[in-house]
This record gives structure tokens, C-alpha cells and sequence, in this order.
């Protein structure tokens, strides 16, 4: 019981634990449970963190891939994948493409999409969607909230395109 709680926690099937270390398991669980921890709270905790650790290994460029491997077939042409791949190799690997995705936040983005922004506002528009994308596709692999993210968050540090670049239209025919 914690907490006026019922709680039960496994220690591991009786084929993989033996007697003696479920004992010892139980042992530091009961110790937990004194100090006022929930010990099935402090096992999902530490996986938690493990899983972490083990997404940071993972880095943004594989991220990237992984993500235009899984959505290539929905897409109607060759050419779009394209396009992301050239715009990420371009503008985002060069900056953060060897970093663990965990890594990655609003400065970086900030330093690849600040030099794009008055000069190809359309470019970076597409790329801050898809790292955008990329990111969110790695939300398993992070934690905290999207650096990418237009509402709310980088709609704050840059200016609307349509107040960046004006629309020139051509002249109309005789």
C-alpha cells in the first residue's frame, strides 16, 4: 500500500528471475516504499529515461530519412522527395543534420531559417514545415515541445512572408 493505495508490481517471470534476486529486488522496492517512492513509478521512470538515452543516439539527418522513407509513398511524384531531400541537405544538415534530434532546438532552427527568410521567404517557409514534421515524426524519440512549431512559437520571432516579400505581379497583356 502507498498512499492509501493498492499497489502490485511484478519482479520478472520465474523462468528469467531466480529466487534470490527477486528477493533482492523486492528488497530495494520495499526501501523505495519507505522513502516515500512509488517503486512502480521509479521503474518506468528509469525506462523512460533509458529509452532517452538510447533516442539520442538517433540524429536528426537519420530522423529526416526515416521520415521521407515512411511518407515517400503517399507523395505523388519522385520530385517532391526530392525537393525535401536537397532543401534539408542544403539549409538544416549543415547546421544541426549530425546532432541527436534531442538536441535540436529553437536557436538552431532560428540560425537555419533567419539567413532564408528575407531572401527566399518560400524556401524557408517549406523547410521550418518540415523540420517541423520531422520533429513531430520524433516526439517518441524527445522530449519538450517542438522548436519548430509556427503558433505560438516562431510566429514570434519572424515576420509574417507576406510582410517580408511583396507580391510583384506582371504587367497585364494589351
Amino acid at each position: 500500500m502507498l498512499n492509501g493505495r493498492l499497489r502490485e508490481m511484478g519482479l520478472g517471470s520465474f523462468n528469467a528471475v531466480t529466487l534470490g534476486e527477486a528477493r533482492k529486488r523486492a528488497a530495494e522496492c520495499r526501501l523505495l516504499k519507505s522513502g516515500g517512492t512509488d517503486p512502480i513509478e521509479a521503474r518506468r521512470r528509469k525506462r523512460q529515461e533509458a529509452k532517452l538515452e538510447e533516442a539520442r543516439a538517433l540524429t536528426f539527418q537519420q530522423c529526416a530519412e526515416s521520415y521521407i522513407k515512411a511518407h515517400q509513398p503517399s507523395w505523388r511524384s519522385a520530385k517532391h522527395a526530392a525537393q525535401w531531400t536537397s532543401t534539408l541537405k542544403a539549409h538544416a544538415y549543415p547546421v544541426f543534420g549530425s546532432l541527436s534530434v534531442q538536441a535540436v532546438d529553437t536557436a538552431l532552427v532560428m540560425k537555419v531559417l533567419e539567413p532564408l527568410w528575407a531572401e527566399r521567404p518560400s524556401t524557408a517557409a517549406r523547410l521550418r514545415g518540415r523540420i517541423e514534421s520531422i520533429l513531430d515524426w520524433a516526439k517518441g524519440h524527445r522530449a519538450g515541445e517542438n522548436p519548430a512549431r509556427w503558433w505560438g512559437h516562431i510566429q514570434n520571432m519572424l515576420p509574417r512572408i507576406s510582410k517580408v516579400r511583396k507580391v510583384k505581379h506582371h504587367n497585364a497583356l494589351p
